[in-house]
């Protein structure tokens, strides 16, 4: 089985900014935006951005187009997840949660020629490292925004219980073990 040059090199920048953020976490701290800006620069953050694209792709219609069906359900669904949020913030959160804990795995998933149970297990694993990261990379802060939203503490809740610490290294852990475990059973597949 060979392994391609992207998935190491993908494994090497990994393992180099664990290796920077535990060395030299002040350097870490104090480059994270500039890092995050070269980032966004040079691969960009398109986030929802060519949605009508994917949908005229989909469905059969130009994107270029001013489709009102596509643009009416596109609106009217934001409108109403706004109004969900304001009446039901706890609830949104979780859904909002779920949808992105999804969509992350999925969308970073589809590359595999994969399917079952290995094509469930890279979504959800990759999705719950992904959304797991943000939430628990540092549970003080995004536990706070989480209370201004939701008026419930995220950090009391799991520090009574669990080390965040560790909680964020066992997160940080799932997807490349589960890839791992996809890659063995479907070396073919998923590279």
């Amino acid at each position: 089985m060979s392994i391609p040059k992207r998935i190491w090199i993908q494994t090497a920048v990994a393992v180099a900014v664990i290796l920077l953020n535990q060395l030299a976490p002040q350097f870490a701290e104090s480059s994270r935006y500039i890092i995050l800006a070269l980032v966004i620069l040079f691969i960009g953050m398109p986030h929802g951005a060519l949605d009508h694209h994917i949908d005229g792709n989909l469905e059969g219609w130009n994107p270029y187009s001013l489709n009102k069906w596509f643009y009416g359900w596109y609106l009217s669904a934001i409108a109403l997840y706004a109004l969900l949020w304001i009446f039901f913030p706890f609830f949104s959160f979780m859904f909002f949660l779920l949808i992105t804990l999804y969509h992350f795995g999925q969308a970073d998933a589809e590359r595999f020629s994969i399917s079952g149970w290995s094509k469930w297990a890279i979504h959800i694993s990759r999705g719950i490292t992904v959304v797991g990261l943000i939430v628990f990379g540092d549970l003080a802060y995004s536990s706070a925004v989480i209370a201004a939203i939701t008026d419930i503490s995220i950090y009391d809740i799991i520090s009574q219980s669990y080390d965040p610490t560790v909680l964020k290294w066992i997160i940080a852990g799932i997807y490349p073990a589960v890839y791992l475990i996809v890659l063995i059973t479907n070396p073919s597949k998923i590279t």
